[in-house]
């Protein structure tokens, strides 16, 4: 062994350890706007390449409508291309090019998907400044020991 060739390598795993630190939560993070569900609008701003998580939704499948405004802004942001936002419950997203001023109704939500991640689709240019956000969901019954709804006086034979 080379005389001082251990006080190297770890230095060299420290400075290792604080890089991986400070990169893994600006990749990894997205912010938590405070939306309600079936609630009242909301806004939330996305700076280029942010996205945004929104809590709440049912366990199960469910039918959603969502609608926001969408506004980009920025320095660089004077002709911005293409679609503002993608909306995304797990790896199910509502389009391949993403919305601008999505008014979504009728979504299907698979089952167990209760985030859905709103990204800004302008990678290099543009903010995005979402307002009002509003999101429902009704769950659809999956069980299948439901029968056909009857009324009171119906029978079946």
């Amino acid at each position: 062994m080379v005389l001082g060739q251990r006080p190297f390598r770890a230095m060299v795993g420290r400075t290792a350890a604080v890089v991986v630190a400070l990169i893994v939560p600006l990749v990894a993070g997205c912010s938590t706007p405070p939306a309600s569900y079936c609630g009242p609008a909301a806004g939330f701003h996305l700076n280029i390449k942010e996205c945004a998580h929104i809590f709440g939704f049912p366990a199960g499948a469910a039918k959603c409508n969502i609608s926001a405004t969408t506004k980009t802004s920025g320095f660089a942001c004077l002709l911005p291309r293409g679609n503002d936002v993608e909306l995304c419950f797990g790896t199910s997203c509502h389009s391949s090019d993403g919305d601008s001023s999505p008014d979504i109704i009728g979504w299907m939500k698979p089952a167990k998907e209760q985030v859905l991640q709103v990204s800004n689709m302008h990678h290099t240019t543009c903010e995005v400044e979402v307002t009002d956000f509003k999101y429902c969901c009704e769950e659809i019954s999956t069980a299948s020991n439901e029968g056909p709804k009857l009324a009171d006086n119906e029978l079946v034979i």
